[in-house]
């Protein structure tokens, strides 16, 4: 397995980190704040920024860091992708 795949699975991994860290933001106020316990830093995050904010932000980041992993991984199985993408 080649460097550049290994960076896109772990690109791939880190946006579902980020991810599951929006559901769970999600679900601490869909659900209430007693139903989930929240770590400080996110909690930290939500306070300063507002709940959809936060939540949005996540997200947005969870699906760059996912397309960008999948790109990463495509390029390695075919090296052709990046000149094709160039053109």
């Amino acid at each position: 397995m080649n460097q550049d795949k290994k960076n896109g699975i772990g690109y791939i991994f880190a946006g579902g980190v980020f991810l599951v860290l929006d559901l769970w933001i999600f679900s601490s106020f869909m659900g209430g704040a007693d139903s989930v316990s929240v770590p400080r830093i996110l909690y930290v995050f939500y306070s300063v920024l507002g709940f959809e904010i936060t939540s949005l932000l996540f997200a947005i980041v969870a699906i760059a860091l996912i397309a960008f992993g999948i790109f990463k991984v495509v390029k390695a199985k075919n090296p052709e992708v990046d000149t094709a993408v160039a053109e």
